[in-house]
């Protein structure tokens, strides 16, 4: 192959030719710059005014599969599921901007509660059902928020459960 043929074989692969070589490292340091500025935005400027929490549900013995543990002051469910976990239902419904209430006698969560026990969570401003697991049944076509259950060990070694809460302050 002759210098000539090299040189324009080269040239095809060249897909940018008329951008300068200088303006890759100028790029990632503007992106750099970018990054960092809208970083500190978020940290400082835009709170997003965001608590969270931790409470202890208590000892796991008194959890068993399908008992439903309300916790009125929190606006919380808690429901020992088949598997054996432990399920938390945050009855604060944001959408509507009323707590749900639990139905012990509703027959409309058979099929996805465990242990088909009867029951449902209900939102009485919005007419909207609920599985005992947080699953939309009717009038609502999202879940209720579920948090995060963990499992510590106490001073005395007795494993509890423990609830993660977040919460959107006002702004």
């Amino acid at each position: 192959m002759h210098n000539g043929e090299e040189k324009k074989s080269h040239k095809l692969f060249n897909l940018l030719p008329n951008i300068p070589p200088s303006l890759g490292p100028i790029a990632l340091i503007a992106f750099s710059a970018l990054t960092v500025l809208v970083f500190l935005w978020g940290e400082l400027v835009a709170d997003p005014r965001i608590d969270v929490s931790q409470f202890d549900a208590g000892p796991i013995e008194k959890f068993d599969i399908g008992k439903i543990i309300t916790l009125d002051e929190l606006g919380f469910y808690l429901i020992g599921m088949e598997d054996g976990r432990i399920r938390a239902v945050d009855g604060r419904n944001e959408k509507s901007g009323c707590e749900v209430i639990y139905d012990r006698e509703d027959t409309r969560g058979i099929s996805k509660n465990p242990l088909s026990i009867t029951g449902v969570f209900l939102d009485r401003c919005s007419d909207s059902v609920w599985a005992l697991t947080g699953d939309a049944i009717s009038g609502a076509n999202y879940p209720l928020r579920t948090p995060q259950v963990t499992y510590k060990r106490d001073a005395e070694g007795i494993l509890h459960v423990w609830v993660e809460v977040i919460t959107v302050l006002d702004r």
